[in-house]
């Protein structure tokens, strides 16, 4: 029996690790994404994009990623700041909005908790309202 060595499909299966280190992960994050928002209670999809003009090594274990986003609810545009943390090594991230502009139904009072996928390409995260507790489901994809 003879075997054939293919190195790049032993590289191709194996799981994508982008970042080893917070100053890895801080150069290495992508700086933009978009996705959707959608609160659990509604059917109505939201359309988000997202931008990060300063991303830092806050520590050995965390990344701090300051921008802005952008919420489209059906053609209702809503402005916001983002700042996102992303503690290694699991890749937990949690994101907090702030100054909602043009809306005066969007809610800040709370945060997004979840994963960066590990080739940092994805993040899913839960948004709890901490007032009532109202939840929603954040799924946003890099942008080249």
């Amino acid at each position: 029996m003879r075997w054939i060595l293919l190195p790049f499909v032993f590289f191709a299966a194996m799981p994508a690790h982008a970042a080893d280190s917070a100053a890895e992960l801080a150069a290495q994050l992508p700086r933009a994404y978009s996705g959707s928002f959608r609160w659990h209670a509604s059917s109505e999809l939201q359309i988000v994009t997202m931008a990060f003009d300063a991303v830092t090594e806050r520590d050995a274990e965390t990344v701090e990623a300051l921008g802005s986003g952008v919420y489209d609810v059906s053609g209702t545009i809503t402005n916001i700041k983002v700042r996102l943390e992303i503690r290694l090594p699991k890749l937990f991230v949690e994101l907090w909005e702030s100054g909602a502009e043009n809306s005066d139904t969007f809610t800040t009072d709370g945060s997004h908790v979840g994963r960066l996928s590990p080739d940092l390409k994805r993040i899913d995260a839960i948004w709890t309202t901490a007032k009532d507790g109202q939840t929603g489901t954040l799924s946003l994809t890099a942008r080249p």
